[in-house]
């Protein structure tokens, strides 16, 4: 199992978007997860103030809640169902369609405040 630090270092070496305090139903979240090659039998991973979303394709999605248990992942919010909060995607530059292809995805099946095309500023 890859450590916060080290995801974290290789996260920054490739392209990166991020969306702040988004909304977005479960099943449609996972309709990303399913997108990027999420393995449900590994799980999430909880990183410092996140979730941690590894696809096998090369793209990664941090969340700041968990939309299928409502958990957040720091503070003291209340569970909420359905919300995402901050969001990182960060992929590897030889992945940037796909890449693409899932921001093009939140844009569309969530709700948001914010987004920055270039950086995981929220998160």
């Amino acid at each position: 199992m890859q450590t916060w630090n080290q995801y974290v270092e290789e996260g920054v070496q490739g392209i990166e978007a991020g969306f702040d305090l988004t909304s977005m139903k479960a099943s449609d979240f996972q309709k990303v997860l399913t997108t990027i090659g999420f393995d449900d039998k590994a799980g999430v991973e909880k990183g410092k103030n996140s979730f941690i979303w590894k696809g096998k394709t090369g793209v990664t999605v941090v969340t700041g809640n968990n939309p299928f248990t409502g958990k957040t992942a720091g503070g003291n919010r209340q569970d909420e169902k359905d919300y995402l909060s901050y969001v990182g995607i960060s992929g590897k530059d030889s992945g940037k369609e796909l890449f693409q292809k899932v921001v093009k995805m939140v844009k569309s099946l969530g709700n948001y405040k914010d987004f920055n095309p270039s950086k995981r500023v929220f998160i």
